[in-house]
């Protein structure tokens, strides 16, 4: 690689799983002001931290370097002790109901998976519940200061047309909680047995309490499928990181052929292979040939494939607030598009182009 990627190379080797790959890398001549403010963007800054502590890299750090790592790193870990402590508050009401719960997403993978609640960022607590529970669990929620946000939607709009019920903050709007039926949106188009995956979930303590955690075949699905299904590409690697702490965590106990017919049943090959090979190729995760083989051997040889991993690849990285060129939402719903309609390039980007023109008139966009 050229010398202008060197800073990108010391990002992709804090996701590796492997310490090897920081090998000559942290040299006298890295611009730290620049990596520090790409991790920062790229929501990566705690685990740069860690990664050049634990191999005492440190010392070849600038001292302004030094404290903006260490400052993200704790921010971090005092912003998501908050959440911490919401949702063992949020599992201890609800299992005291009788009420099952499945922790989703940040809460999920930070202590579970990294080790360390600061490593992995968390914007809200996404929690899946039974459908039967939902309304249950909306109101005890309520009832403990929790409000809706209807800012977007109306909450009949979600009960309606929405994988999880409306959003509801906490009385001192530091805290929202998601309260889900289904881990993808009916918009998807994706076939997912949600009950096989409740018959999968693991027990795991939270904190002071416990509740359910998704099989680490189900959880690497879900990493997968989101960064597709919410159309998280541009500033993306944090994803790629995941997965890669997600497979070095469990190793050789996941069961590759239960993923692979998980994603053939559910119609979600496009959705997982994707990240898998962006996640392989660029932080060294660790998925083998053969199921990048047998998934591939799915997909349709078609152009749309093609152009998503090479603009994907060069999206990844990109800071989702640099808006120097394209938006990073334009960026973002054209990789979407393509991936849903892999065989017709140009009419993906039609949708884009009619959507970038209603944004516009409308004058507002959903952003959360």
């Amino acid at each position: 690689m050229s010398r202008a990627s060197q800073e990108t190379r010391i990002v992709l080797a804090a996701c590796h799983p492997s310490s090897a790959a920081f090998d000559n890398l942290l040299t006298s001549d890295v611009r730290w002001d620049r990596l520090v403010e790409c991790v920062r963007d790229l929501g990566l800054a705690p685990v740069m931290y860690r990664r050049v502590r634990d191999l005492n890299g440190d010392s070849c750090l600038p001292e302004t370097a030094h404290k903006a790592l260490a400052e993200a790193y704790y921010q971090r870990a005092s912003v998501n002790a908050r959440l911490h402590s919401h949702l063992e508050r949020a599992l201890a009401l609800l299992t005291q109901h009788d009420i099952a719960v499945v922790v989703l997403k940040g809460a999920a993978l930070a202590e579970p998976v990294y080790g360390d609640i600061a490593l992995r960022g968390m914007e809200d607590l996404d929690l899946l519940l039974l459908e039967h529970d939902l309304e249950r669990a909306n109101g005890l929620l309520q009832a403990e200061g929790y409000r809706p946000l209807e800012w977007y939607r109306p909450a009949a709009w979600y009960a309606k047309n929405a994988h999880h019920l409306a959003p509801l903050v906490s009385a001192d709007g530091a805290v929202v909680i998601e309260l889900h039926r289904h881990i993808v949106p009916p918009k998807s188009r994706l076939h997912v047995a949600i009950g096989e995956l409740w018959a999968r979930v693991r027990l795991h303590r939270i904190g002071s309490t416990q509740a359910f955690v998704l099989a680490p075949e189900d959880l690497l699905f879900h990493v997968c499928t989101h960064q597709v299904v919410a159309r998280d590409f541009v500033g993306g690697v944090r994803t790629l990181c995941d997965i890669a702490v997600l497979l070095d965590r469990f190793g050789d106990q996941f069961d590759w052929d239960l993923f692979v017919s998980l994603c053939l049943a559910a119609g979600a090959v496009s959705h997982v292979v994707h990240p898998l090979t962006w996640a392989r190729e660029l932080v060294g995760a660790s998925v083998p040939d053969e199921v990048l083989t047998q998934l591939r051997s799915h997909l349709q040889p078609v152009p749309g494939h093609v152009i998503v991993d090479r603009l994907a690849t060069s999206m990844l990285l990109r800071s989702p607030t640099d808006s120097s060129v394209v938006p990073p939402w334009v960026t973002n719903a054209l990789l979407g598009e393509l991936l849903a309609t892999p065989d017709r390039p140009v009419n993906a980007a039609w949708r884009v182009i009619k959507g970038v023109a209603s944004q516009k008139r409308n004058g507002k966009r959903k952003t959360g």
